[in-house]
């Protein structure tokens, strides 16, 4: 049983699915956002930045109909979090230094696919692992040992499964990383793997 379990978390949690459920979006609506030009002004900057994440907002929503605008005051709000050195990012865009507005733009978007991620990953744990009893998730953590012992750091490695089991969304997300570090530089071997 835990066998299955682990096979559909390696699944939901898997590159394919993150790329279909996140990463897509994001990189579909980065591709549709106009290139901005260098803003001169605080205002400017501000305008740029907020456009950008309203747009992935919408980009990253599955919806059929109209999609909701993120309100300017929370996308503001947000790239504030994004970059606790605020003027510090609106000196770089508006005076063109390393990477400009585009190197801001590039940041906010690695960083909302990032937290997306996250959501998801949260998301599809909540989905398939607490409907275990506690016997099953140290029949999982044991699994996860056996089977990807190897990929796990060496102070997790070194724990009992029942130890682990109580921190199996770490655990959980530690596998899933190392996977898609081994994944990605096998990926360029078979470009035609989807």
């Amino acid at each position: 049983m835990t066998s299955s379990i682990l096979n559909q978390i390696l699944h939901e949690l898997g590159q394919q699915m993150l790329t279909h459920q996140v990463s897509g979006l994001h990189d579909s609506g980065v591709a549709t956002f106009p290139n901005p030009r260098q803003p001169r002004t605080y205002g400017e900057f501000e305008q740029v930045v907020v456009a950008f994440i309203q747009h992935q907002f919408q980009a990253s929503l599955r919806t059929t109909q109209a999609a909701p605008t993120l309100p300017y005051e929370m996308a503001l709000a947000r790239a504030h979090a994004m970059f606790p050195d605020w003027e510090q990012a609106a000196r770089m865009a508006i005076h063109g230094v390393d990477g400009g507005i585009r190197e801001i733009i590039n940041t906010i978007w690695k960083k909302l696919k990032q937290e997306q991620e996250q959501q998801w990953i949260a998301y599809a744990l909540d989905r398939i692992v607490p409907r275990l009893s506690w016997d099953s998730h140290v029949a999982l953590a044991q699994e996860i040992l056996d089977r990807f012992g190897q990929y796990l750091p060496p102070d997790v490695r070194a724990k009992p499964a029942a130890q682990l089991a109580a921190n199996y969304r770490q655990i959980i997300m530690i596998l899933t990383h190392a996977i898609r570090q081994i994944q990605t530089p096998l990926q360029a071997f078979n470009p035609h793997q989807n």
